[in-house]
């Protein structure tokens, strides 16, 4: 059984907790998540204390599995959270003196190939975008994002982040990105169809003409749209300010699906 443990798992209070689990999980902080690539059997996010961790990165964390099975593992400290707070959805509540018992059901049910009350707390919300997301064949890309203002670059990767991609932030202004790294997707931020724009769509064609081409901007004109094609080639599209990551992944569904059908499609 595969088991990923982030948060304060170093607290007095989970000691036999960790003790029980070390070896057979992985222990990392939310930054470091990235090198588990394949989703665990189990997600446990330990607090040693209330409003340890921010909303948005718990929301990030059972985003990055959605249908895992997610444990919100708590010290003492945090058994009055409820009176101040809501619970956070798709994660099952444990107390750190309740954990043995809790995890031996969990891990009999998984052996028994039968569904735990922990399986049955995975948020449905959770699960549909994490459906919605879901390219053709399994497929994940590798997304790059070209954006003017690095706070929007960040809002947009956060956006993103669900999907279940690597995604990787670049800048064509820097010299380190003058040699542009291949993708399967290129998402570009811009106003207007200016300098700045091209450029991206140059640095985009570089790394590769068959990556799928994404452009956001303000109010996109015909003659704008047709000047973006031919300068970056196709695939390209356009999506007008302000977009939705619905819209994203439909054009991302679309490319992988084309690029299953043509032989040899895939990188």
């Amino acid at each position: 059984m595969k088991i990923v443990v982030t948060g304060d798992w170093t607290h007095s209070d989970f000691v036999d907790v960790v003790n029980e689990l070390s070896p057979q999980a992985q222990f990392g902080d939310f930054d470091a998540l990235q090198q588990f690539v394949s989703a665990p059997d189990l997600l446990v996010l330990a607090q040693a204390r209330r409003h340890q961790f921010s909303p948005l990165s718990v929301e990030k964390l059972i985003m990055r599995w959605p249908t895992t099975p997610a444990v919100h593992l708590l010290s003492s400290w945090c058994e009055g959270e409820l009176r101040s707070g809501k619970p956070l959805p798709g994660w099952t509540r444990v107390y750190w003196h309740r954990w043995a018992v809790e995890f031996s059901r969990f891990v009999a049910a998984h052996q028994a190939n039968r569904t735990s009350a922990w399986d049955r707390a995975i948020d449905p919300q959770c699960k549909s975008a994490f459906d919605t997301g879901r390219l053709p064949g399994g497929q994940c890309f590798e997304i790059g994002i070209l954006a003017r203002w690095n706070s929007e670059a960040l809002m947009i990767e956060q956006m993103l982040q669900p999907l279940g991609h690597a995604i990787g932030r670049h800048d064509v202004d820097l010299p380190g990105d003058r040699s542009p790294k291949s993708v399967d997707a290129w998402l570009i931020i811009g106003d207007s169809c200016d300098s700045w724009l091209e450029r991206c769509i140059t640095h985009a064609k570089q790394a590769g003409r068959r990556a799928l081409k994404i452009i956001v901007m303000g109010f996109p004109r015909r003659q704008e749209v047709d000047r973006l094609q031919k300068l970056g080639g196709r695939p390209i599209r356009v999506l007008a300010k302000p977009f939705e990551v619905q819209q994203v992944q439909q054009l991302l569904q679309s490319f992988a699906a084309n690029r299953l059908s043509v032989p040899g499609g895939n990188r």
